[in-house]
């Protein structure tokens, strides 16, 4: 009886080290600080970064978002390429596309990547059955009047996302590169540029291709106001832009990230710009069920927060909230304290340009605010090593299986950083 049982244990013990043996041939994350103190409630950086030492191969990576099929997808953008992996940090597959910028997945599994260099997006099946083969399904083209986006020729798209409660409809940021006072977010449908699929009005005549003139309106799901239109055609009320030029609140000068969430039955609008007053911004829709009109407006009542402050940040290059709420930001935001560096010279307080490089410990380049709009916390200074960043560029949070975690990019570092809570390190 001995000898069997002894047999038993030996047959278990050898299957749980070959189990182990085949497991991901990239180190798993070890839930356990990479700095910061664990009494503190504070966000430490778990070990390891996904980076070159432990088999990553980022080149210049840039957005990231936690899927609706609980994957994480970034944009290595350097690379070509999208990269999916598991929570455990194991790369799942790599899809090409060229010049990946901005991403979001629809609620058809299917990402959608816009380039930063254009105004093309590209559709990549990734769900059940899907080829993972990047097909571009939206490009502008100038020279047919299809264009309810309201974009112009130097416009180029720099993030996209989907949005609340809709079936395939986008958000999209756009800008023109070497100007910084451009700028808009304008929302569409995957096959707004189909002209046999839409129909426009003129007075009561409904046309289809070729578009009787510019002063036509189209009637869509998305598109059934229009700016400067004398019509209102069906119960949609979006227009475009939903976002338009400019430096003061509610509108967008310079956007480089976008995200769409709803919540309690209410849609928002949450991004980060580089030439504003107002660098970050969360906006929530309204609308007027009389006049059927509805547009964007500060989701906070008062000036009592600090996400809407004037000239509160430097350069944030990405957004993301969490399930409760809670904003996270990235980039460095201006303190009175702060010294930043340009060449050789330095500044206090107003920086140069976002392109300055700063060696000051004071200042944090992840930030955390509430659901009002708050400053919570900050952490991650300046660097490369465990607890720093270099000019972060992506921000995601995963409410899945509390997992908790919130993903970075930190592009300078060619690397990506995943953060949690000292009191959820156990978890």
């Amino acid at each position: 009886m001995s000898k069997k049982i002894t047999l038993i244990a030996v047959i278990v013990i050898t299957g749980i080290v070959f189990w182990v043996s085949c497991g991901t041939k990239i180190n798993r994350p070890k839930e356990t600080p990479g700095g910061g103190i664990i009494g503190e409630t504070t966000y430490v950086q778990l070990d390891p970064p996904w980076d070159a030492v432990g088999g990553y191969s980022f080149n210049n990576p840039h957005k990231i978002i936690v899927g609706r099929d609980t994957y994480i997808y970034i944009a290595d953008t350097d690379n070509n390429r999208i990269v999916r992996l598991d929570a455990h940090g194991t790369i799942q597959a790599t899809y090409e596309v060229p010049h990946p910028i901005g991403l979001t997945q629809d609620e058809l599994l299917r990402l959608l990547v816009v380039t930063g260099d254009s105004k093309d997006i590209y559709k990549i099946n990734v769900g059940p059955g899907g080829d993972g083969i990047a097909v571009r399904c939206y490009s502008w083209r100038s020279d047919v009047y299809n264009d309810t986006l309201m974009l112009d020729d130097t416009d180029v798209f720099t993030d996209i996302a989907c949005a609340a409660g809709y079936v395939k409809r986008y958000y999209v940021a756009a800008a023109t590169p070497s100007i910084f006072n451009s700028g808009k977010i304008v929302v569409f449908k995957n096959q707004i540029n189909v002209m046999d699929t839409i129909g426009w009005w003129k007075n009561d005549t409904l046309y289809q291709h070729p578009v009787p003139d510019p002063d036509s309106i189209v009637r869509d799901s998305v598109f059934d106001y229009l700016l400067n239109s004398k019509y209102l055609v069906g119960s949609d009320t979006c227009t475009n832009p939903q976002i338009n030029y400019g430096t003061g609140l509610g509108s967008t000068s310079h956007p480089n990230g976008v995200t769409a969430f709803g919540r309690s039955g209410r849609n928002y609008l949450l991004y980060t710009q580089d030439s504003s007053y107002f660098k970050c911004q969360l906006l929530a829709y309204n609308n007027n069920t009389y006049y059927r009109l509805g547009w964007y407006a500060s989701a906070f009542t008062g000036t009592d927060n600090d996400l809407h402050r004037n000239n509160y940040f430097i350069h944030p290059a990405a957004a993301t909230v969490d399930s409760s709420g809670s904003i996270f930001v990235v980039g460095p935001r201006n303190t009175i304290d702060s010294t930043w560096w340009k060449g050789d010279s330095s500044y206090t307080y107003a920086v140069p340009d976002f392109d300055s490089v700063t060696t000051d410990s004071v200042i944090k380049y992840i930030h955390k605010f509430d659901a009002n709009g708050v400053l919570k916390m900050s952490f991650a200074v300046f660097g490369d090593s465990t607890g720093q960043v270099k000019n972060p560029c992506g921000v995601a949070y995963d409410n899945f299986a509390d997992r908790k975690t919130v993903y970075i990019s930190d592009t300078g570092n060619n690397r990506i950083v995943r953060y949690k809570l000292s009191t959820d390190l156990g978890n």
